[in-house]
């Protein structure tokens, strides 16, 4: 597996108010809102806090084992992964990732899934509960958020999404609160995996309007359901099986609030590689207008 990357201000922001993480084999993007620099600091306080959760209780399940490495390109070299690849500053990440195993019971099964009803029960159970995990790490992330926010008059009002993904034994388990994205590339076609939390969002699943016309509709940009505005947080939970080969994109409304699905398509199959994809994804976005700030993570399965 391999994957980069990048968060990018934009051309008119004054600051940048998402937040990333990758590492671990869990990548997530936040798009944090609010005034000042609250914005910031949901995104922020969001994915640390959802972070140091997740991988305490994968740790305390002893189902995941921590191996991953990257590679110096100054020394040519092998060395551990820093304990914290995230952030909102462009900070750009080339790294691949060796293989991570849950449990002996499921380290047998190397061979892809084609849906989930080929799931071996052995493994259902293990991964169900990584998915137990997630729900747990994103309700423990909102509350993080909502205290914060509920002690600090600065910080009153502050939310954020939070979309995410664990990558593991060939499944995606992904978490989802928010209009970030998840997009996956998988034999030849690209699949919005997410679901819109707006407006325009549940217009569109209610059948009132059409995808088109989610991308021009002027309610687009209205959310519905935001982590860190109330004591609870609704989640979308999915698994998806992964391929050799698949491509991931997980980024912030900058991106496809500029760029089309198809747009967003003729990059990954002209481009391939995560840094370029990731490149040019946000260049193109910033050529489209760059009205939003923009954050993007690719990874190559």
């Amino acid at each position: 597996m391999k994957y980069f990357a990048k968060s990018d201000i934009g051309n008119h922001r004054e600051q940048n108010e998402d937040f990333y993480w990758c590492g671990n084999d869990l990548f997530i993007v936040a798009d944090g809102m609010g005034g000042h620099t609250a914005g910031e600091i949901a995104s922020r306080v969001a994915v640390e806090s959802f972070v140091k959760f997740f991988l305490h209780e994968i740790n305390k399940y002893k189902i995941y084992k921590k191996n991953i490495k990257h590679k110096n390109e100054n020394k040519n070299e092998v060395k551990d992964l820093p304990d914290n690849n995230s952030g909102n500053d462009s900070k750009e990440l080339d790294l691949t990732a060796s293989e991570l195993s849950l449990k002996s019971s499921i380290n047998s099964l190397n061979s892809p899934f084609n849906s989930v009803s080929e799931y071996s029960e052995s493994f259902k159970i293990v991964y169900d509960t990584i998915k137990e995990i997630l729900e747990k790490s994103i309700r423990h992330s909102n509350k993080v958020v909502y205290t914060l926010a509920a002690k600090r008059s600065e910080y009153s009002g502050m939310g954020t999404t939070l979309t995410g993904c664990f990558i593991n034994s060939g499944v995606a388990g992904i978490v989802h609160v928010g209009d970030s994205r998840l997009y996956i590339k998988h034999q030849d076609k690209l699949e919005l995996v997410t679901s819109d939390h707006t407006v325009v969002g549940e217009m569109y699943r209610n059948g009132l309007i059409t995808y088109e016309e989610m991308f021009r509709h002027p309610l687009r940009n209205y959310l519905n359901n935001v982590l860190g505005l109330s004591t609870e947080v609704a989640s979308d939970l999915i698994d998806y099986s992964l391929i050799d080969g698949d491509i991931l994109v997980l980024c912030t409304d900058g991106l496809n609030s500029m760029l089309k699905d198809n747009e967003i398509a003729a990059i990954i199959n002209k481009f391939k590689e995560p840094q370029k994809i990731t490149e040019q994804l946000i260049s193109s976005a910033n050529k489209k207008g760059g009205l939003d700030n923009t954050t993007v993570i690719t990874i190559l399965i």
